[in-house]
Formats: C-alpha cells, sequence, structure tokens
C-alpha cells in the first residue's frame, strides 16, 4: 500500500475536496486529506495526505505559504474573489505611491478578519453557510504574519503581488483590507499558492498525470531527518505507547526503519524513543 504526500498542482474551478476527490478516484484509495485548503478560484499547490500520510499534517500543516496573487481595485464583492456578488464600486484611482504606503501597513503581524464566505467554523456551522442564508454574525479577528507583500505589477486598476504568510492567513482578506484601506475596495481575481514549507508548486503534478510513482515517502518528506534502525522489541514497544530508551542521538525527529523498510515516524526526548505514528 503506498502511503506518504502527493504535491498537486490544483486547477481553478474546484473546491480542494473535489480536487482530493479526483485523486482518491484515480489512486483508487480511500483514505486522504488536504493540508491547507484552496479557494475553488485558487490555483496551485495543494499538499495531499495518503494512507498513513494524513497523519503528517501536524509536520505541514502550520507551515508558511506562498501565494502570488492579482488584486482588482475599486470594486468590492461578497466573498471578497471574483467569484462572488458585487456589492459596491468607486471611479476614484490611486497612485502608486498609495498602493506601496498602504502594503506597508499591512505587512506584518495583523490581526485579520476571515472572509464572510470561508469554511471556519462558528458555533458549529461554517462561516458560508451562514452567508447563504444572509445570517449576521460576529467573525472574530485572527492574529497572522505576512511575511512578505511583495508589489509586481501596479496599472489601475490591476495590481499584482507575491507573499509569504503564515498558517491561516486569507489573501481575499488581503485584497478586501488592502481595499478599504485605499479607500475604493478591492478583490481578488486570480490566485496561485507557489509554495508551503519545503515543497514547491514546481514540483507538483496536475490532475491528468496522476500516478503512485508521484507520491512522495518519509524519506523524501524529510530529507534531512536521521533514518533510525529499530529492532523487533523496540517495535513492539512504541504500538504499545511505551518509550524505549536509547542512546544519545543529535536529532529530534527521527525516520523509524524496521528490517530496512519505513517503519514510522517518531520523536526524541530525553533519550527515549516516542511514537508520533507507526506505518
Amino acid at each position: 500500500m503506498t502511503s506518504g504526500i502527493l504535491l498537486l498542482n490544483k486547477p481553478s474551478g474546484i473546491s480542494s475536496n473535489q480536487a482530493l476527490q479526483k485523486v482518491k478516484k484515480i489512486l483508487n484509495i480511500k483514505k486522504a486529506g488536504h493540508f491547507g485548503t484552496l479557494d475553488p478560484l485558487a490555483q496551485g499547490l495543494l499538499i495531499l495526505g495518503i494512507n498513513y500520510g494524513t497523519k503528517l499534517s501536524a509536520f505541514l500543516l502550520n507551515e508558511d505559504k506562498e501565494y502570488e496573487a492579482t488584486i482588482h481595485l475599486g470594486i468590492t464583492t461578497d466573498t471578497d474573489d471574483s467569484d462572488g456578488k458585487i456589492i459596491s464600486s468607486s471611479n476614484k484611482t490611486v497612485s502608486n505611491f498609495a498602493v506601496v504606503e498602504a502594503l506597508k501597513q499591512i505587512t506584518g503581524i495583523q490581526y485579520q478578519v476571515p472572509p464572510r464566505f470561508s469554511a471556519i467554523k462558528v458555533e458549529g456551522k461554517k462561516l458560508y453557510e451562514y452567508a447563504r442564508k444572509g445570517q449576521e454574525i460576529v467573525i472574530k479577528a485572527r492574529e497572522v504574519n505576512i511575511k512578505k507583500c511583495e508589489l509586481v505589477k501596479f496599472e489601475f486598476p490591476i495590481l499584482e503581488l507575491k507573499l509569504k504568510v503564515s498558517k491561516g492567513t486569507y489573501i481575499r482578506s488581503i485584497a478586501r483590507d488592502l481595499g478599504e484601506s485605499l479607500g475604493i475596495g478591492a478583490h481578488i481575481t486570480n490566485l496561485t499558492r507557489t509554495r508551503q514549507g519545503i515543497f514547491d508548486l514546481q514540483d507538483a503534478v496536475n490532475l491528468e498525470k496522476i500516478s503512485q510513482y508521484n507520491i512522495l515517502e518519509l524519506d523524501q518528506i524529510f530529507p534531512n531527518c536521521l533514518n533510525l534502525e529499530i529492532s523487533d522489541s523496540e517495535l513492539i514497544d512504541l504500538h504499545h505507547g511505551r518509550r524505549p530508551q536509547i542512546a544519545s542521538l543529535d536529532a529530534t525527529l527521527v525516520i523509524l526503519k524496521h528490517s530496512g523498510k519505513v517503519a514510522g515516524l517518531a520523536r526524541i526526548e530525553n533519550n527515549e524513543l516516542i511514537k508520533e505514528f507507526l506505518v
């Protein structure tokens, strides 16, 4: 049974879950999940966990993400992207200087309000479920870190950005907040995720070319991680939740090997081997 992660180049026009279901059908697998949702409008890198790879979310979901975004100034939509309904527009124009100054204000640690049309749950329901019914609900701001917000091109009303952001950051919210800062509104028209952690879009595969050979195993997911061969008794201990004593190693995370095959992932604390998961 092939397991690990798959780097998918998700096309625009389908949800992350729809892309996931297509991959499951192509590979004929039952267990899979994605590490970081992409909006239907968005395209680019979507990391999928396959079989035991689903257990890697704790290691990969919290990584920084990089994007290329196109923003249309002067028009506001209810979804903060071009899939939504226009709710306001402005005839005002802004200068390159004003855009650069506004971008400085939205760079760094911010308290960001997620879009009304998003999958965040409030009182057991997703925000978009409230929005579709026209129900108003207070959406709490969340701390995010916009580490890079580079202006690539600006020809009013269109601007192109390159961004590097922390987990939980909505690029749609960045567009919305930028438009509000400039006093003319804005929305996303194109969004591509180009990187997540150490993984790059250039290494992702398109839906129509997917095969089991595209699945990365632990050695490829953690290329700098030490491989540790364990004995039969140590493997049994780990299966039962016990922590085998090991010699001091200059490592905090190790790939477990048993009889030359990948057996799982573990961390080392105080010379004890602590199971993350076993294959």
